[in-house]
């Protein structure tokens, strides 16, 4: 039973760990594509807008 459950946390915490990364990866290529998309327009705006949808 102690096999099972130590088993069983460490896959949830890889699970985790995966999902976080995956977050952080895409929230970089997010950034990326909105600082192209300002480039084009012309330079940063002074102020960001507030992230939407932030947890």
């Amino acid at each position: 039973m102690q096999l099972l459950n130590e088993s069983y946390n460490r896959l949830s915490l890889t699970v985790v760990m995966l999902f976080f990364r995956s977050r952080i990866r895409w929230r970089k290529k997010e950034k990326r594509e909105k600082g192209r998309m300002w480039k084009m327009r012309g330079g940063f705006p002074k102020v960001e807008a507030p992230r939407r949808g932030a947890i």
